[in-house]
């Protein structure tokens, strides 16, 4: 995903053991739980047991002070993603919810 997407995009993820309500993100200038998104290559999440990951792939981008901040989209490119390497997904707001048990 980090090689075909326009940006890292931001996601929370919840795990089977923990307790939290599943609330839209907003666009932000934040970009996910994690210094490397996803980890797809490595061992991060074994042994983890996943209930969702909620990605937004919204981004904002500072452009100075004088000029608002751009909204980067990639909406489609992860639509595209998920429907290529057969992932279901919920979407829910402006977010997509990968459930770990589908």
């Amino acid at each position: 995903m980090r090689f075909d997407m326009p940006f890292p995009p931001p996601f929370t993820m919840k795990t089977l053991f923990e307790e939290c309500q599943s609330e839209p993100m907003q666009d932000d200038y934040y970009l996910g739980d994690l210094e490397e998104p996803f980890g797809f290559g490595t061992d991060q999440f074994d042994g983890i047991a996943i209930e969702w990951i909620r990605i937004h792939p919204r981004l904002l981008v500072h452009r100075g002070r004088l000029i608002s901040p751009q909204l980067l989209d990639a909406s489609e490119q992860l639509e595209c993603l998920l429907h290529k390497h057969s992932i279901p997904f919920a979407k829910q707001d402006m977010d997509y919810l990968i459930y770990g048990y589908r």
